[in-house]
């Protein structure tokens, strides 16, 4: 080690000698580097003139690009109107082509029901032209062999001079055999009818009891005997509610009513029914709930577990629902059994009020007004007066007049006073 000044000094030199090369190169190196990063920075601010001016170029663009950007929103929008008002014309048409498809299935079924209809009214009429055909041969050959009249006593009779038990009337024995023969021919059509009717062709059957009614028409009052004209009535009327129109339905149900007061009590709550369904296809809601309820209460007097009482039962849940009365409906199907609940829930669940779904344009409005009666000036229809024959005892199965003085709540009271008591406290 160097222990003088001089010594360090010299050592000093010596090591600054051997220094000076490599810090030589050190800086030449820093001068490479140095010319590098500045070629760089250069390259990177040629690049950043560059995106400048494609920026530039890309912002006029746009601008020119907005207005035609805009246009085409509009343009968009516009489309997308027109999509959704398609949508809506071809789900209007697709509901149109249903009720035409159902319109077309109507009068196909109609038209089929008419050859029907006319192919059994040309049968009877060959029934009818042989049968007058026999008739007339009967008659000639009764004539022919017939002994001349004896003359009538009017004294007391040889046997014990007693005087005659004869009481006047006609028992049928002095019937001549063509009345004999028509009487049967009539009896045969009436049977064909009856099972025309069982069977659900109630043109056929109606044809059938027209028929009859008039041959029945034609018999001496004797032979008129063996044919109960209250019950041909009854079967006319149901045919004529089944296969007439709503107006000529009602015509005849309440003719039924009003004329025959020795029908069955069957028969006139099942007219009373027919007449409730036949007001609501008129849009008559109001009265046709009055036959709805003496119907059900009648039904229910008869047999409250045969078909027909629940039959009514369904029908009056239907005209609940029509005049937007989902709770009584309701409270009617819960007093039901539990096995006929879904039958009253969906036996007419598609009967509709025809005036007023042509009022709406096919659409079921939120209450039902009462449509005014044929002949009846506008406004609400008069109070349907029932006779006092198709009127079932008060309780239980009578339609109630009413005033036209009590209160709404009144009315609907009286109303419901002719169902029974389980389905009264379920709606009062």
């Amino acid at each position: 080690m160097p222990t003088t000044p001089a010594q360090t000094l010299n050592v000093a030199v010596a090591n600054l000698q051997e220094c000076g090369p490599i810090l030589s190169v050190i800086r030449l190196q820093l001068d490479d580097n140095w010319s590098g990063s500045n070629a760089a920075l250069a390259r990177c601010e040629s690049k950043i003139d560059d995106v400048r001016v494609f920026v530039s170029q890309a912002c006029d663009r746009l601008r020119r690009l907005g207005p035609e950007l805009k246009e085409n929103e509009d343009h968009l929008d516009e489309v997308k109107q027109l999509t959704g008002n398609l949508s809506q014309a071809a789900r209007r048409g697709d509901d149109l082509q249903q009720r035409l498809e159902h319109k077309q299935d109507d009068l196909r079924h109609a038209r089929t029901r008419i050859t029907e209809g006319e192919q059994t009214i040309d049968e009877l009429k060959a029934q009818l032209r042989t049968a007058n055909y026999h008739i007339e041969q009967l008659t000639n050959a009764a004539a022919r062999q017939a002994p001349p009249p004896s003359p009538t006593r009017l004294g007391p009779s040889s046997a014990g001079d007693r005087p005659s038990t004869d009481s006047g009337f006609d028992d049928g024995s002095s019937a001549i055999p063509a009345d004999r023969t028509r009487q049967a021919i009539a009896l045969g059509l009436l049977d064909t009818a009856n099972t025309e009717f069982r069977r659900g062709h109630y043109l056929k059957a109606d044809a059938a009891f027209v028929e009859v009614h008039k041959m029945v028409r034609q018999l001496p009052n004797s032979l008129q005997q063996a044919f109960d004209t209250s019950d041909i009535a009854f079967h006319r009327a149901v045919c004529r509610a089944e296969t007439g129109t709503n107006v000529e339905a009602e015509s005849k149900l309440e003719s039924f009513l009003q004329s025959h007061d020795k029908s069955t009590i069957r028969q006139r709550a099942q007219i009373t029914h027919l007449l409730a369904r036949t007001h609501v296809k008129l849009g008559r809601l109001d009265v046709a709930l009055e036959y709805s309820c003496s119907a059900v209460g009648q039904w229910h007097e008869i047999d409250p577990s045969c078909d027909q009482h629940f039959d009514a039962v369904a029908l009056l849940v239907r005209i609940f629902h029509l005049q937007v009365k989902p709770l009584k409906a309701l409270a009617v199907i819960d007093k039901c059994p539990e096995n006929r609940k879904d039958y009253v829930r969906s036996k007419y669940s598609n009967l509709l009020s025809t005036v007023a779904v042509q009022a709406t344009g096919g659409r079921m409005p939120p209450t039902q007004p009462d449509a005014p009666r044929p002949g009846v000036g506008g406004g609400r229809p008069p109070r349907l007066q029932v006779p006092s024959t198709a009127r079932p005892r008060p309780g239980a199965g009578s339609i109630v007049s009413g005033t036209t003085n009590t209160s709404t709540a009144t009315k609907r009271a009286e109303r419901y006073k002719q169902l029974p008591l389980l389905f009264r406290m379920a709606l009062t």
